[in-house]
C-alpha cells in the first residue's frame, strides 16, 4: 500500500511538472510572437515614413512650382487684359461700411437697392 502511495504521487508529480512545462514554454511562444509582431510592425513603420517623407518632399516642389505659376499669372493681368474677357469697371458702387461697432452697419444710400443689371 505504501508503494501504491508513492507511485501516485509520483505520477501527479511528473504531470504537474508537465503542465508547468508546457505553460512556461507556451509563454515563451507568446512573448516571441509578440516580439517579431512588434518588430515587424516598427519597420513597417519606418518604411512608411520613409514613403511618406518623399511624398512631401515631392508635393512641396509642386506647391512651389504652382505658386511661382500663380504669382506670374497675377503680374500679368491687367484692366486692358479684364476688358479683353468682357469685366468692366462698376460706375456706381454699393457696399455696407461700418459706422460705429455698436450701432451695427449702415448702407450706402445713394444708389437704390434692388435695380441690378445696370
Amino acid at each position: 500500500m505504501h508503494t501504491l502511495q508513492a507511485q501516485t504521487y509520483i505520477g501527479n508529480s511528473h504531470t504537474i511538472e508537465r503542465k508547468i512545462v508546457f505553460a512556461l514554454l507556451a509563454a515563451i511562444g507568446v512573448t516571441l510572437a509578440l516580439y517579431m509582431y512588434f518588430i515587424g510592425h516598427v519597420v513597417f513603420a519606418v518604411l512608411a515614413e520613409r514613403h511618406y517623407a518623399k511624398d512631401i518632399s515631392s508635393n512641396l516642389g509642386n506647391v512651389a512650382t504652382l505658386e511661382a505659376q500663380y504669382l506670374a499669372k497675377t503680374e500679368s493681368l491687367s484692366l486692358s487684359l479684364a476688358s479683353t474677357v468682357g469685366l468692366t469697371e462698376p460706375k456706381d458702387i454699393a457696399y455696407a461700411s461700418r459706422v460705429a461697432a455698436a450701432s451695427g452697419f449702415a448702407f450706402n444710400t445713394t444708389r437704390q437697392f434692388g435695380v441690378l443689371g445696370r
